[in-house]
């Protein structure tokens, strides 16, 4: 695929520790109640996601998960690996059938260092953006980009 026509952008979150208390199986977006999502889905409310948008969360305990999959509660920390797996593994499963103009990783540090090497998974011509500085820096950073997008 050229360049030109790739026009999917991907967002690679972390899931977050504080999470809605439910039962049973819930949408991985309504679980997770952490600043970042915070941001996402206030973002969705006022100007709903960008249409050009996937979204990757990365769960210490599932890998990495759409917003959509079902999940349970759970509260364990990250691990170097996803049930003997690495996490990049998994991320491999989700993009195979995709192709991303721009990915934006929003990870804390622990997170960035399970995936390091991530770039290897895309096409040369993709651009990432790597959120960095605090996590009131990384929202300002986040914002823009999800405007840019909703500008395309």
């Amino acid at each position: 695929m050229k360049k030109e026509k790739a026009e999917r952008n991907l967002l690679i979150i972390s899931c977050s520790k504080r999470k809605n208390k439910v039962k049973g199986k819930v949408r991985a977006w309504d679980l997770y109640d952490g600043v970042i999502f915070r941001v996402l889905k206030r973002f969705e409310r006022e100007q709903g996601l960008p249409k050009n948008l996937n979204i990757l969360i990365l769960s210490a305990k599932y890998g990495f998960i759409k917003p959509s999959e079902l999940i349970e509660y759970y509260d364990c920390r990250l691990n170097s690996t996803l049930n003997g797996k690495s996490f990049l593994s998994s991320l491999k499963e989700h993009i195979k059938n995709n192709t991303f103009a721009n990915v934006f990783v929003c990870l804390g540090k622990d997170y960035l260092k399970s995936i390091a090497g991530l770039e290897a998974f895309f096409p040369t011509w993709t651009k990432f953006l790597y959120a960095n500085g605090g996590i009131g820096l990384k929202m300002f950073h986040l914002k823009n980009w999800m405007n840019h997008l909703a500008k395309l």
